[in-house]
C-alpha cells in the first residue's frame, strides 16, 4: 500500500506502508505519515493538488485475479 502526494506543479513523492501486507490484515491499523516523508520529490506541500492511495506498484495490485478484498479509508488529516 502506498501514499502518493501530488503538487499543483506536478512534482509528487511516494511513501510506501512499513507493513508490506497492510491490506490482508484482519485487524484495522493506524498508518501515520509524517509531511516531511514528501520532502524527497520537492512537493510544495502548501500547493497539494492530488493524494492517491494505492496498492502493488500502480499498475498491478500484485493480487490473483480471483482475490477479492476491501480497503476502508477514514480520518485522512493533514496537519503540522
Amino acid at each position: 500500500m502506498y501514499l502518493k502526494v501530488e503538487d499543483a506543479a506536478g512534482n509528487n513523492a511516494t511513501v510506501e506502508h512499513p507493513f508490506r501486507h497492510a491490506c490482508q490484515s484482519r485487524s484495522w491499523r493506524n498508518w501515520t505519515i509524517a509531511l516531511s516523508e514528501f520532502n524527497a520529490g520537492g512537493v510544495d506541500l502548501a500547493q497539494v493538488s492530488k493524494l492517491t492511495i494505492g496498492l502493488g506498484d500502480g499498475t498491478n495490485s500484485g493480487q490473483a485475479d480471483e482475490d477479492l478484498d476491501s480497503i476502508f479509508v477514514d480520518d485522512i488529516r493533514l496537519f503540522k
